[in-house]
C-alpha cells in the first residue's frame, strides 16, 4: 500500500506540539536547522529565539523588582518623616507649636515648597505666618471658596493643581510658584480644617497618587488640634 503524503494545517501542527512538549528533546540537529524571523528582519534558531524570549522576561523581572525595591524604600522615608511629624504633634503646648511643627517638618524634612493650615472656627483678621511660605489661620467654614468647599464635602483628599484663586487663597505669598498642590480635610466626626501642601514641581502631586501618609497626619491633626483651636477663640 503507498503511503500518500497528508499535508498538516499549522493549527494541526501547532495542536500537536502543545500536546507533545518534549517533542524537540533530543533532536538538536534538527532544532539547529529550524529559523525563526525576527523583529529585526533576521532570522535566528528557535533555541536562539527561546532565549532571547528568557533574556527579555528576565530582564523585565529584574526590573520589576527594582522598582518595587524603590518604592519600599520611598515608603521607608516617608514613614520615617512621618513618625517624626507625629512625634513632635504629640509634644506640642499651643496652636503655634502645632503650626511651627507641621512647617519644620513639610517644608524642611519632606522638602515640599509651602503649607497651609486653616483651622474652622470664628474668623481671625491676624493669620500666623512662620515664614514667607507658610500661612496659619483660623476661618469660617461658611466662607471657604465654592471649589474648596466641595472638595472637603467628599472627605478626601485633592491631588493635582490650583486655578489662581485657590492658590491665593490658601498659599498667599508665591502661589504663582505652586504647580501642584495637596489638601486634605481633617475630620473628626465633622470638619474642623484643612491642611494644605504645595510644590512647585507639577509632577509632586497629581491625581490617583497615594495618600496614606497624608490621611495619617490628617488623622493626627484632627485628634491635636481640637483642644488648641478652642483655647485660640477663648483668647479672642
Amino acid at each position: 500500500m503507498t503511503e500518500q503524503a497528508v499535508e498538516l494545517s499549522e493549527q494541526q501542527i501547532e495542536e500537536y506540539l502543545n500536546k507533545h512538549r518534549n517533542f524537540f528533546v533530543g533532536k538538536d540537529k534538527l532544532l539547529s536547522k529550524m529559523r525563526i524571523p525576527h523583529v529585526t528582519g533576521s532570522a535566528v534558531s528557535l533555541v536562539e529565539r527561546q532565549l532571547n524570549i528568557y533574556r527579555e522576561k528576565h530582564n523585565q523581572l529584574d526590573q520589576h523588582i527594582h522598582d518595587m525595591l524603590t518604592i519600599a524604600r520611598e515608603n521607608d522615608r516617608l514613614f520615617e518623616k512621618t513618625r517624626r511629624l507625629v512625634l513632635d504633634l504629640l509634644d506640642v503646648q499651643s496652636l503655634d507649636d502645632v503650626f511651627l511643627s507641621l512647617e519644620n517638618s513639610i517644608l524642611y524634612d519632606f522638602e515640599l515648597s509651602a503649607c497651609s493650615l486653616l483651622a474652622f472656627g470664628i474668623s481671625d483678621d491676624q493669620p500666623r505666618e512662620h515664614n514667607q511660605n507658610s500661612y496659619m489661620r483660623i476661618v469660617l467654614q461658611s466662607e471657604l471658596p465654592e471649589t474648596l468647599a466641595r472638595w472637603i464635602a467628599t472627605g478626601q483628599p485633592y491631588c493635582g493643581a490650583l486655578d489662581g484663586d485657590l492658590a491665593q487663597y490658601l498659599f498667599p505669598h508665591g502661589a504663582d510658584k505652586i504647580k501642584s498642590a495637596a489638601v486634605t480635610p481633617i475630620r473628626r466626626g465633622h470638619d474642623l480644617g484643612i491642611f494644605a501642601l504645595g510644590s512647585e514641581s507639577e509632577d509632586r502631586f497629581s491625581a490617583g497618587m497615594g495618600t496614606m501618609f497624608l490621611n495619617y497626619i490628617s488623622d493626627v491633626l484632627a485628634q491635636v488640634l481640637p483642644r488648641f483651636v478652642n483655647n485660640a477663640l477663648d483668647e479672642l
